[in-house]
């Protein structure tokens, strides 16, 4: 009898202990999960920041596109050639 309580002591223990080890690595794991919460803020800030600055670039060059004459004959290609293989 004392064989089994004191078994079913060790169980409890056992337990007890595993759910210690669970609780600190869920606390772990909710540590990085907010770590890398915050850098995925950081980066969407970098990315919109990037993709602002473009838009600017790309206005700022349209605007000045706009002001130049441009001769059509710049972006005429000449015709390929047609190779005759037989």
């Amino acid at each position: 009898m004392r064989y089994q309580r004191k078994n079913h002591q060790i169980d409890l223990l056992v337990k007890d202990e595993d759910a210690r080890r669970l609780q600190v690595q869920l606390t772990i794991l909710r540590d990085e999960n907010a770590s890398l919460n915050d850098q995925l803020v950081q980066k969407q800030c970098e990315v919109d920041q990037l993709v602002s600055d473009v838009a600017n670039e790309r206005d700022r060059a349209r605007e000045k596109s706009g002001n130049l004459k441009v001769c059509p004959s710049l972006f005429q290609f000449p015709a390929r050639p047609r190779w005759n293989w037989s």
